[in-house]
């Protein structure tokens, strides 16, 4: 019992310290607030949120139906430090959630771009992620600099989504091929119902893995749109964007960075493919063969160097006996 009391002490120890910093750091973020803040803050304890069920690695849905991803850690954070109680909606789409948000059905979302249609509609925090959207097309297609060469050839982008608004906006004469998620989208590019699919990098890169289409599909080109990943909120609580906009602040490159590397481990990371995995083994395989071969004639040849020299010291013997005699 006195083993367990004392491997236990440095796990308590630790549990502690982090208690404690955690509560020093709400009661100084809770001291920065107006006093008109900290009173809603006192009658507003919980807000219902949006999360994309299909958006990896930003945002998704484990097996239980439960919001994970880098924006739902990022409201754990905010809620660390506020005492908000922030409850999920239960969605089965983006779209469906989307809707209700609209409808003031739902309190906020954890990750939204403002485009010129969502700003009448929503109120935004300043944006905790910045990341550009590329243009996804088969193994075939070169590299596309600019949406405009695409012409009339159809593009797939999920419906709801800024992609959508942006280029029904800028490009009319571009055909969209609407599409659900973003699995959708890479699928009708890989079946040819769509030339190429606009999404974004982090999110496009993890579903070519997850599908593994690395044969299939590529990033051709970028483009100039940047998915401002902001936390949106209805028009009724101004205070609370102030609030979140602070919390946000709040949060230190230490911690931000560790979000990153928890949720975003293959960021930078480069793809291979199968087909080039299968020629490194195919290569390897065969550098193999060859130093075997290698290794099999040089120890050859040292066993007749040995024979050899075995004969010619036994001949110069037999030639001394010889002489001698």
């Amino acid at each position: 019992m006195k083993t367990l009391k004392i491997l236990l002490l440095p796990l308590v120890l630790v549990c502690s310290v982090y208690l404690y910093a955690a509560s020093v750091s709400q009661e100084a973020f809770l001291a920065s607030l107006s006093l008109e803040e900290q009173e809603f803050l006192a009658s507003h304890p919980s807000f219902t949120f949006l999360s994309d069920p299909a958006w990896a690695p930003l945002e998704y849905q484990d097996a239980q139906g439960k919001a994970v991803g880098l924006s739902k850690d990022y409201l754990d954070a905010v809620s660390d430090l506020t005492g908000i109680q922030f409850i999920q909606a239960p969605v089965s789409s983006w779209q469906e959630g989307y809707e209700q948000l609209l409808g003031g059905k739902i309190d906020l979302t954890t990750s939204l771009t403002p485009t010129a249609e969502r700003i009448p509609l929503l109120l935004f925090t300043k944006p905790y992620l910045t990341i550009p959207l590329s243009i996804i097309a088969g193994q075939q297609v070169g590299y596309i600099g600019s949406l405009i060469e695409l012409g009339d050839r159809p593009v797939a982008v999920v419906r709801g989504y800024g992609a959508q608004q942006w280029i029904h906006s800028q490009y009319p004469s571009i055909p969209l091929v609407l599409v659900d998620t973003v699995e959708q989208g890479l699928l009708a590019v890989k079946t040819g119902d769509a030339y190429c699919m606009v999404e974004n990098l982090l999110v496009a890169n993890h579903y070519i893995q997850k599908l593994r289409l690395f044969d299939n599909l590529k990033v051709v080109g970028t483009t100039t749109y940047i998915n401002e990943l902001s936390i949106a909120v209805q028009k009724d609580y101004p205070l609370l964007v102030s609030i979140l906009d602070k919390a946000l602040a709040f949060i230190d490159a230490g911690q931000r960075e560790q979000l990153y590397r928890k949720n975003l481990p293959n960021m930078y990371a480069h793809v291979i493919s199968q087909r080039t995995l299968n020629l490194m083994y195919a290569t390897i395989f065969v550098v193999l063969l060859v130093v075997i071969f290698w290794m099999y004639t040089l120890v050859r040849e040292i066993k007749k160097r040995e024979v050899a020299e075995g004969e010619k010291k036994g001949s110069e013997a037999r030639f001394r006996t010889l002489f001698e005699s």
